[in-house]
């Protein structure tokens, strides 16, 4: 029998700083813990999440003889030293719109099967993305779930889900032990019976019932950060087109990677707008990130998308790959000051109306600690990053990935792809209804297939498509997104090594309002839209002490492909170098 104190501590797991990929690997590798353990307890943190919190971070949650049978062959790969990879055996979530052989393929839409009782719902997809078939079959992580997400990736609070029920953000149920709270080590924690930590979570949530505030994960990737957050899984994988995965593992305090477009294979992800999507993922710790990029980079295989940089410079006729060299100050390695010779830019052009005061003592401190570790903070005035071309690119955003959008979307109609409308085409009451049969089915499909947000999106990429709009906006937005695009490099190439800027302008707002304005949320967009328009990479951190009415998000902003040393430096935020 768990004592509460006991129960409470089980539940704090994921705050502990050995929640790592590092600590839990050393763990497994000295036979301190076994997979199948590792797994049991990612396992029933996820249906907890799901049955006593209700948190929505999984659609689809892996059964458990699953998950063990791919266990259980992992313990003994590791005792015939053929293990695949360090993170053989490691829990991981995928989001809903990257493709899962043994699962199907949904991208959070009704369209595509998602939460209905048809029978597509029940159709695997058949095969995976390349990033899923480089940890699941080439490293051996074991896939714990699909995480829940806004449809097509359209959303930035992760309410736009197609049950309508909104992922909520774990960080409002996760408090400080107790004074009397046992001491536990990380592999005694994680040993505990499925039994015990659904205890541990049912007895937390009693103690805790008078909190009735639901806050947002974010999104579209909430599902990811939240499974992060509440430690159903130590790797994530998600999407980010415009800061999907930044935003939300702000707003859960755990740290969120969106590589260089094109860097990792876009290859079994369902798209949304096709020149800015990009294949990224959100792990407790910079460290973490760093593991997993690691395994990622070290596939040599010929990715099957066009928009890869593998792709684009591996020859057809198989010559080595190009290497990039450019050049950069090198740290040095001095204990006292790592980041000597690293210039870490303050674009004052990001100093926006909606940004509050802890916001920027946050985006302060933080320009403190990396200067601590020796880097060199320079403040970039409005010559060098223009705060009109900031302001005007989360316009430019919306319009070309609403265009790429209706173009992308056009193909789900219930025909060719999706789920057909259960609606006969022919029953209208409607005598003056000159549509044809086929007419009236793409309508019937398209309007109870897709949500809100989806439809509206559409609407707009479709109008700004048009003839009379087309060189007006879309032409004009293409031309935007170029400025920035310069503007953004020629910092990077010319002035400083890295940019320093929060992540989001405002703390997740509570779902049990009358009414969330999605609205005025666009306004989180300006901090992450401009790397997204300029294919940077960039990684959010957040600190290890995050609470929900306070969190902030800093995003450390980096050359393209330059994404090992990015997180380099990242470590030195908030007390992630620990």
């Amino acid at each position: 029998m768990s004592s509460p104190s006991l129960c409470r501590s089980l539940t704090l797991l994921p705050h502990r700083a050995s929640w790592s990929l590092r600590a839990i690997v050393h763990l497994i590798s000295t036979h301190q813990l076994t997979c199948e353990e590792l797994a049991r307890y990612c396992h029933s943190t996820a249906v907890a999440g799901d049955q006593v919190w209700e948190l929505g971070a999984f659609s689809r949650i892996s059964s458990w003889e699953d998950i063990a049978q791919a266990a259980r062959e992992s313990d003994q790969r590791r005792a015939n030293q053929e293990q695949r990879s360090p993170l053989d055996g490691i829990p991981i979530s995928i989001k809903a719109n990257l493709a899962v052989a043994d699962h199907p393929l949904t991208a959070g839409s009704r369209i595509l099967g998602a939460f209905s009782n048809s029978d597509h719902n029940n159709h695997n997809v058949g095969y995976n993305a390349a990033v899923v078939q480089r940890l699941v079959e080439d490293c051996g992580a074991i896939c714990i779930g699909i995480t829940n997400m806004d449809e097509f990736g359209m959303g930035s609070l992760g309410t736009n889900t197609s049950n309508s029920k909104p992922t909520k953000n774990p960080l409002a149920y996760l408090t400080s032990p107790p004074p009397n709270a046992p001491e536990m080590t990380l592999a005694e924690i994680v040993k505990h019976d499925p039994s015990d930590i659904l205890k541990a979570h049912q007895e937390q949530q009693q103690q805790d019932q008078t909190n009735n505030n639901n806050y947002a994960a974010g999104g579209s990737s909430c599902g990811a950060a939240a499974s992060i957050a509440h430690g159903s899984s130590l790797i994530a994988f998600g999407s980010d087109t415009g800061g999907s995965i930044r935003l939300p593992a702000a707003w859960c305090g755990v740290v969120g990677l969106k590589p260089s477009y094109g860097r990792l294979s876009r290859h079994g992800l369902v798209s949304y707008a096709s020149s800015l999507d990009t294949v990224g993922f959100v792990t407790p710790t910079v460290d973490c990130a760093s593991m997993v990029l690691e395994e990622l980079a070290a596939d040599k295989s010929i990715p099957k998308d066009s928009t890869s940089h593998v792709y684009s410079t591996t020859q057809r006729n198989n010559k080595p790959q190009e290497t990039i060299t450019r050049e950069e100050p090198t740290t040095h390695d001095s204990s006292n000051h790592p980041l000597q010779g690293i210039r870490i830019g303050i674009p004052a052009a990001f100093c926006v109306e909606e940004c509050p005061d802890a916001v920027q003592k946050a985006w302060t401190q933080g320009a403190n600690d990396l200067a601590d570790a020796g880097a060199s903070v320079v403040h970039l005035s409005h010559d060098i990053v223009s705060p009109e071309m900031i302001q005007q690119s989360l316009a430019a955003y919306y319009v070309l990935a609403c265009a790429e959008a209706s173009s992308n979307l056009a193909r789900y109609d219930g025909f060719r792809y999706g789920v057909a409308a259960e609606t006969a085409a022919n029953d209208t009451n409607d005598d003056n209804d000159e549509r044809s049969s086929l007419h009236r089915q793409y309508a019937a499909t398209r309007t109870t297939g897709f949500g809100l947000e989806v439809i509206r999106r559409i609407l707009c990429g479709t109008a700004v498509l048009s003839s009379d709009k087309f060189h007006t906006h879309y032409e004009g937005a293409a031309k935007l997104r170029a400025l920035v695009t310069r503007q953004l490099h020629n910092a990077l190439e010319t002035h400083v090594d890295y940019l320093l800027i929060p992540t989001v302008v405002s703390p997740p707002p509570c779902l049990d309002e009358e009414a969330v304005d999605s609205t005025a949320m666009f306004a989180n967009d300006i901090m992450t839209v401009p790397i997204s328009l300029a294919g940077l990479a960039a990684v959010s951190v957040a600190p290890d002490t995050a609470t929900v009415d306070g969190v902030v998000g800093l995003q450390l902003v980096g050359h393209r492909l330059d994404e090992e040393r990015l997180l380099e430096v990242a470590r030195y935020l908030a007390r992630q170098a620990t």
